[in-house]
């Protein structure tokens, strides 16, 4: 199970999203905006692969981790 992270209206969100789209990996995105009031709390996506955690988006490490 894959989970991502984020407030939807974030720009490196937005690139995570469709790097993961784009290559059909299957996702479920959990939005945070009700950190909103604290954005220093998360500032990047967070990706949950069944417990592995990976904080940031690098389309060279969505490559690794999904290929």
């Amino acid at each position: 199970m894959v989970r991502l992270y984020g407030i939807k209206n974030c720009d490196t969100i937005k690139k995570a999203r469709k790097w993961l789209s784009d290559h059909r990996v299957e996702y479920t995105f959990c939005d945070v905006a009700l950190l909103l009031d604290y954005p220093a709390m998360i500032k990047r996506p967070v990706l949950d692969i069944n417990g592995a955690i990976h904080i940031g988006f690098k389309p060279d490490l969505y490559e690794t981790i999904f290929h």
